[in-house]
């Protein structure tokens, strides 16, 4: 969602941009579909100081891998936003002759750039440790902004999926890192409501209290109907009034909802009434029925614990009512329940009170496997 797409979210953009600014690290958080990664990207393209890095965590299989995305991720920031070309290029050069003729180079190499090639070789070396290599590539923005005069705000989205497997060592090692550095602040996102608030909150966490926490929440009504009716309107469409009460009930003023149902309405009728509204949900449903099989799929590979838990949840938030709806005991299954709110699926709701974080994707349980 940019410029005019964007919806009604240029308060958390300035927030971030403030905070960034001031060179303080944040956590943005908030469930999936509610525009956080449409608010990094906004600040990613809008803001040339500090430069924004923008790493995508989510399925990143293994600690080289972050690497090589982060390293290449800083080196491509640094170019786009100061218009550096000499300095890409010339790492343009290096690597056409070869990763083998890089140490005879290093003599004429800036710091940030030997930074740069040292990660690259560390990737390809198993002797290297892949820890060893991660603190390089988290180090390289630290040693360009040092050689360049530049500040850099390294933004981690999703970082939940990596740190959920690679435990509290990583954010351990991370802190340890982040203490030390004068040119970098860090933007730390993720759809685990409990994960990222265990992150500031937990007094056992590295980064207690040493983050800025801002929360992405569904839209203002009031911000979510000026921006349908508005939309509607420049492109020559009217909604009656019954219908915009249906379109916020249906999308719950969920971002990426809101923009969906929208969209297919238009398909449907110039004149949006709530009929329409009524059948472009059920168009949406159906458009999104793969990518919710597909998120069942990959859990049950891992386990069919995990279709019997979120099946169970869409029945009742109540553990002990949802294992009898599936007829299976889901209170002996809390690692996998962790593991359900550390992805962002879950949402823990009280004493044995827990949610399905997307209502949407609550809505296809139910229709499919509500029994």
């Amino acid at each position: 969602m940019e410029d005019e797409y964007f919806i009604d979210r240029e308060r958390e953009l300035e927030e971030l941009a403030r905070q960034t600014n001031s060179m303080s690290s944040v956590c943005l958080l908030g469930p999936r579909r509610m525009g956080k990664t449409s608010i990094l990207l906004n600040l990613a393209r809008q803001v040339k100081d500090p430069i924004p890095v923008y790493v995508n965590c989510y399925g990143v299989p293994d600690k080289r891998q972050l690497a090589s995305i982060l390293s290449d991720a800083v080196k491509d920031a640094y170019v786009e936003k100061t218009g550096d070309g000499k300095y890409g290029s010339a790492i343009i050069k290096y690597l056409k002759e070869g990763m083998e003729k890089i140490p005879y180079h290093v003599a004429e190499m800036d710091v940030s750039m030997g930074q740069y090639f040292k990660i690259r070789i560390g990737i390809t070396r198993k002797e290297i440790e892949p820890d060893t290599v991660l603190a390089d590539a988290f180090g390289y923005a630290e040693k360009l902004g040092a050689a360049k005069g530049k500040r850099f705000a390294i933004i981690l989205d999703e970082i939940q999926d990596v740190g959920s497997r690679w435990g509290e060592d990583f954010f351990k090692r991370l802190r340890s890192i982040v203490e030390k550095q004068k040119s970098v602040c860090y933007v730390f996102c993720g759809s685990s409501i409990t994960f990222m608030n265990s992150l500031v909150d937990d007094r056992a966490s590295p980064f207690y209290r040493q983050l800025y926490k801002i929360a992405v929440g569904p839209l203002p009504e009031d911000g979510a109907r000026k921006f349908v009716e508005e939309r509607f309107s420049a492109c020559g469409y009217e909604i009656e009034n019954g219908a915009m009460d249906a379109f916020i009930e249906t999308t719950r003023s969920i971002p990426d909802y809101v923009q969906r149902l929208g969209l297919i309405a238009s398909t449907i009728s110039r004149k949006i009434t709530k009929a329409v509204v009524e059948d472009a949900y059920e168009k949406m449903l159906l458009d999104m029925d793969s990518e919710f099989r597909e998120t069942l799929s990959k859990l049950n590979q891992r386990s069919g614990i995990y279709g019997a838990i979120l099946t169970g949840l869409s029945r009742s938030d109540s553990l002990s009512e949802a294992g009898r709806a599936v007829g299976y005991d889901i209170g002996k299954a809390m690692r996998q329940m962790a593991y359900l709110q550390n992805v962002g699926l879950v949402e823990k709701k009280g004493h044995g009170k827990y949610a399905i974080s997307d209502p949407i994707f609550n809505e296809w349980l139910k229709r499919n496997f509500g029994g």
